[in-house]
């Protein structure tokens, strides 16, 4: 029954598209308040209570009996199943997690004090997502072993499976109520910092208000959002899956995920490496760090060891190079 409604929901245009423009005023109005009073304000406020109903449903999960299961499924390495592909997918993964390639990172950068400590940060940033990764895993795997389901990655993964953890604890309506409130504020802070990128460059280069920024961004992107809203239905681009074997909106995924962000994230630390001066990029990481020795490292993995490896998996994905011997 949870997967029907899932799937008349997903196949529902006109709601899709209703909704796109609710999530998108949203988006709009905190970023229209600016860093410090939308989303700053709104990030400090939500994250730390999801974090704290996560950690409980976490608990919840560990006394399911698909728990161990679960956690071989997550923590027991198959390397039968790493190849070029999976390792492309990762780093898009890696990419989207972290915001990098998006141009969030470089955006909010700009924002912090010239006394933060940029190593330190940066360690704390890729700690806690990998963290909260797991932690997510563990919550929702258990109760897909537990009730049947198949572990299988996709947007309806978390709309299936809690609905059916909610109904087995007390207070399901109150509990899953808060839970996909707080789950679709999260989901807002990614959408604001994506904004965020563009209204900050449209305010920097043209010279433009806030407003007329935040206004003329967020209609444009509500309008490229709409094939995606309706990818579902089928009503747009009909044929589109029996030629690709996927929808527009998984196509789109997949383009932005394997192939936009990785040659993103490859042509930035080119320009971080070739383009930027060695002695800004040691000013500027020494800055506020108490550990200053670190720049040698982070530059030699920056110059070399990163855009050689984002390369090969990117020319292995292509079919221009074809690694699978070695993995």
């Amino acid at each position: 029954q949870i997967k029907a409604i899932f799937n008349t929901v997903y196949i529902s245009g006109d709601i899709n598209i209703f909704w796109l423009f609710i999530f998108m005023l949203m988006t709009a109005g905190v970023v229209y308040g600016g860093i410090k009073k939308g989303i700053e304000y709104w990030s400090k406020m939500l994250m730390p209570a999801l974090f704290a109903i996560l950690i409980g449903l976490f608990i919840y999960s560990t006394t399911l009996p698909g728990f161990k299961e679960a956690a071989k499924f997550i923590l027991y390495p198959d390397f039968s199943k790493l190849n070029a592909g999976s390792i492309l997918s990762a780093l898009g993964m890696a990419l989207f997690t972290l915001s990098v390639g998006l141009g969030i990172i470089l955006t909010y950068g700009s924002y912090m004090k010239s006394s933060e400590d940029i190593p330190k940060t940066s360690l704390i940033i890729g700690g806690v997502s990998v963290s909260v990764s797991l932690l997510s895993a563990l919550m929702i795997f258990p109760i897909v072993f537990t009730f049947g389901f198949e572990p299988e990655a996709g947007p309806g993964l978390v709309f299936q499976t809690l609905p059916v953890l909610f109904s087995k604890l007390p207070g399901t309506l109150v509990l899953s109520t808060i839970f996909f409130v707080l789950f679709i504020f999260a989901t807002l802070t990614s959408t604001i910092s994506i904004l965020e990128v563009l209204v900050s460059n449209l305010i920097e280069v043209f010279n433009w208000s806030r407003k007329k920024a935040v206004l003329i961004s967020s209609f444009v992107t509500f309008l490229f959002g709409i094939p995606t809203a309706l990818s579902g239905s089928g009503s747009l681009f009909k044929n589109w899956k029996t030629i690709y074997n996927k929808d527009f909106f998984e196509t789109l995924n997949d383009l932005t995920a394997d192939w936009l962000m990785p040659l993103s994230a490859f042509f930035t630390v080119l320009f971080i490496s070739f383009a930027m001066k060695k002695a800004f990029s040691k000013e500027e990481f020494s800055k506020g760090t108490t550990i200053p020795k670190l720049m040698h490292t982070w530059f030699f993995l920056v110059r070399y060891v990163a855009p050689i490896a984002i390369l090969i998996i990117i020319l292995q994905q292509s079919g221009i190079i074809n690694l699978s011997k070695l993995f």
